[in-house]
């Protein structure tokens, strides 16, 4: 009975840490795949920022497909010093998507300065 019990147990933990490291595996897999697509979007955006200021015109948000997913992502941006001869610019781009019954993320961040041309 005890023996049982102890199978029992020990099976639990072994299922448990197996799904555990699965999910940890599949969060990395998808991070890996969005980093290239995330870079280019926010090199994109700070390039556009850094010429043109408040005025850029950049992709702002999309749907990517992986696994037959979607993965949302978006754009934000926030002026986080604006005088008279530049502004700065904090972009933020956001992937979400669903995995294993679960809402995961990625967030990055990045900044631009814009300079008046004088």
């Amino acid at each position: 009975m005890v023996t049982a019990a102890v199978i029992a147990l020990l099976s639990t933990l072994i299922y448990r840490s197996f799904f555990t490291i699965l999910d940890a595996y599949n969060r990395a897999r998808y991070s890996l795949y969005l980093a290239p697509a995330a870079d280019e979007k926010m090199w994109q955006a700070q390039d556009a920022l850094t010429r043109n200021g408040e005025a850029a015109v950049y992709e702002r948000d999309g749907v990517l497909a992986y696994n037959a997913r979607p993965i949302k992502w978006n754009i934000g941006l926030d002026i986080m010093e604006k005088k008279k001869e530049y502004t700065l610019f904090r972009i933020q781009y956001a992937a979400a998507w669903r995995e294993g019954g679960r809402d995961a993320n990625l967030t990055r961040y990045a900044y631009a300065l814009y300079q008046e041309k004088q």
